[in-house]
């Protein structure tokens, strides 16, 4: 039997709908390839510089802290990521944790993996703070689950009750983290989900 012309239209639109799809996952993936060729142009220049901006150097600290974070959620002792974060970054990742841990008494347990992990920008400045940006993908192997966190939307004093909201800690994530210099030390400064991160703000720059 020949498919109907229905079939077919049916057909041709869900190619076209994953044609478009496929050009800006490629069109996303491009833009993070390009960055990441940039910036490993700019650790290029600055290993001739000096010791501390190694490529290799960089990703240890970068696996260092991922794999401290994962043993932190997993154990449920976070207070152990401290050491690898700046105050307000561990305040930011910890927050929904805790919430986790003081409604069900426990974290799910979860062993992360990394399917992507690049250096996407650096800034190496002798008159500014040092940093750079990382692009992060993995994946949990857990099931999602949901942290409900009261979330005030009234002024102080209202008799309305705060509204209570749900965050979805999901078992994918894709995300940025940028990482800061503090003394001789890199610090996890900020993790920024990718569909809040605009990737033609990530630039390198050197300047010695």
């Amino acid at each position: 039997m020949n498919p109907s012309l229905q079939q077919i239209q049916s057909l041709l639109e869900t190619l076209f709908l994953a044609f478009i799809l496929l050009t800006f996952y490629l069109l996303f993936q491009s833009r993070i390839i390009f960055k990441r060729i940039e910036a490993k142009k700019y650790v290029h220049r600055l290993e001739k510089e000096t010791d501390f901006f190694n490529e290799d150097h960089l990703y240890t600290i970068i696996y260092d802290t991922f794999e401290t974070l994962q043993t932190a959620a997993v154990e449920q002792r976070l207070d152990i990521a401290k050491e690898y974060m700046t105050p307000a970054a561990y305040d930011a990742w910890s927050t929904p944790l805790n919430w986790a841990i003081y409604q069900n008494g426990y974290l799910p347990p979860r062993h992360t993996k990394i399917s992507c992990c690049w250096i996407v920008a650096i800034h190496a400045d002798l008159n500014k703070q040092d940093y750079f940006w990382v692009y992060i993908q993995g994946y949990h192997d857990h099931q999602p689950f949901i942290v409900t966190q009261e979330e005030e939307t009234q002024p102080i004093g209202s008799l309305k009750p705060s509204r209570k909201i749900n965050r979805i800690i999901n078992n994918e994530f894709q995300e940025y983290w940028k990482f800061i210099r503090q003394e001789d030390q890199f610090y996890l400064d900020e993790m920024i989900p990718r569909k809040q991160m605009k990737v033609r703000h990530l630039k390198s720059s050197i300047n010695l």
